[in-house]
């Protein structure tokens, strides 16, 4: 436990740190409303909770740890270089994130989450809640049902949140936990100063698949998201 206290110790003070050191230089100034449309719709799904890991609750003893990168394959690319010109946008954008997840009783988990996109003063900052209807056995799956919420702040004149509600199912085969899911994400981004442009609200169902390879006290994940957009990534994780 002394672990796992210092561990959201450590995840809260990095959440401030991100939110009070994002330089905000990326402006929307330069864009129609058709641009700021589609941004809404890339960032909405850059930000959306992903998975990375089986439907089974944690546990009133356990928690987990780890560092995620989920990469995002990006619809149109000139939009990321008219926010900064100076910028080569690739093909995918990155965003690492540092989460730290909870068990608590009667199968509910909670957990917090932060990270920075690279080369863009953008992060991000989310916290959630999951339950555990089927905790999952030898014989049976786990099924889990989740909320979360997440904020990206760092532009000059817009922010985005982004709420997500979906379920997932797993089950563990040896080391190994196959799962897939669907998740209901509706994104806001609000504009600021800029009278002649409107901010932008998206909604969409996503699928996601992964796979999780358990090794002791580690864990490594890869999975998959399909929406309106594609999304790839890694979790490594410590955890019991």
């Amino acid at each position: 436990m002394k672990f796992f206290r210092n561990s959201v110790i450590s995840v809260i003070c990095f959440l401030l740190l991100i939110s009070a050191s994002n330089a905000a230089d990326l402006s929307i100034s330069n864009f129609a409303q058709t641009e700021v449309d589609s941004f809404g719709k890339q960032v909405g799904f850059l930000v959306a909770r992903r998975q990375y890991r089986g439907a089974n609750p944690l546990g009133v003893i356990g928690f987990d740890l780890g560092l995620e990168v989920t990469a995002v394959k990006l619809d149109d690319k000139s939009l990321w270089t008219k926010l900064d010109s100076t910028w080569s946008t690739p093909s995918y954008l990155a965003l690492p994130v540092v989460h730290v997840k909870k068990g608590l009783p009667f199968n509910i988990d909670v957990g917090l989450r932060g990270g920075l996109a690279p080369n863009t003063g953008l992060s991000l900052m989310g916290g959630e809640i999951s339950y555990s209807p089927l905790a999952g056995n030898i014989a049976m799956p786990a099924v889990n049902l989740f909320l979360a919420y997440s904020v990206l702040n760092g532009g000059k004149n817009f922010d985005v949140n982004s709420t997500s509600f979906g379920a997932s199912i797993s089950k563990g085969l040896g080391i190994v936990t196959p799962y897939a899911g669907l998740s209901l994400d509706r994104s806001k981004l609000s504009v600021k100063d800029l009278p002649l442009l409107q901010g932008v609200t998206k909604s969409g169902l996503r699928q996601f698949i992964g796979l999780r390879l358990n090794m002791l006290i580690l864990s490594l994940c890869a999975e998959a998201n399909f929406g309106e957009m594609q999304s790839y990534g890694l979790s490594l994780d410590i955890g019991i």
